[in-house]
């Protein structure tokens, strides 16, 4: 940061500081004397500088900082990425937030175990590692649900579904026990082939 100097000046022992910044300003302060009154100067010495208003210009400084500015948890105003579901994909999505429309999709999977979803249909492919887990949350336009399957787009291969809400938010989770890196997918569902299809999708991954 800079280091600090003592001096003699006009019969007064002076304390000196260097910072180590381009724009230099040399901080005087009496030493061992009466006078305990506090001067800054600019690198010139010639112009007295507010020492109240430096502190309050590095503490705004200090507060604009990136890592002092409060993250966005809130979902509903994050920035989401488009998303096009299809029918069991091969390649994978990545953990993230999404939008899009089920608009061009058709009814490719009916549903997942006991739950039946006869409305249009997408689904996200999610390579898990041993121990990691799966959190994803949709919220349709219409009627939504949302499952997890093992295998697409196979009914019987339910690893979790939600469909419990006629307009609200569906959340399903997996967690992969089986010791090796699984592939399961993600679908996205409703009731309905008409009616709104537009979702966004919180997807998650944490090991």
């Amino acid at each position: 940061m800079g280091d600090w100097e003592s001096r003699a000046r006009a019969g007064t022992t002076v304390c000196v500081f260097r910072p180590t910044c381009i724009a230099m300003v040399f901080l005087v302060a009496a030493c061992g004397s009466d006078d305990s009154e506090s001067r800054e100067f600019d690198a010139s010495g010639a112009t007295q500088v507010d020492a109240a208003a430096i502190v309050d210009a590095a503490a705004a400084v200090d507060a604009n900082r990136p890592d002092a500015l409060p993250s966005v948890t809130d979902a509903s105003t994050a920035e989401r990425t488009t998303l096009f579901p299809q029918f069991c994909p091969s390649s994978v999505t990545a953990p993230g937030l999404y939008e899009g429309t089920l608009a061009s999709n058709l009814n490719d999977v009916s549903g997942c175990g006991a739950l039946s979803a006869p409305g249009r249909d997408g689904a996200v492919r999610l390579e898990l590692e041993p121990g990691a887990s799966v959190s994803a949350t949709l919220r349709h336009g219409g009627d939504g649900a949302v499952y997890i399957l093992d295998a697409c787009p196979v009914v019987s291969s339910c690893l979790d579904a939600s469909d419990q809400s006629i307009s609200g938010a569906e959340t399903v989770s997996y967690t992969n026990d089986t010791g090796i890196t699984n592939t399961v997918y993600v679908v996205l569902d409703s009731d309905d082939l008409a009616g709104p299809q537009t979702f966004e999708l919180d997807l998650s991954v944490s090991q």
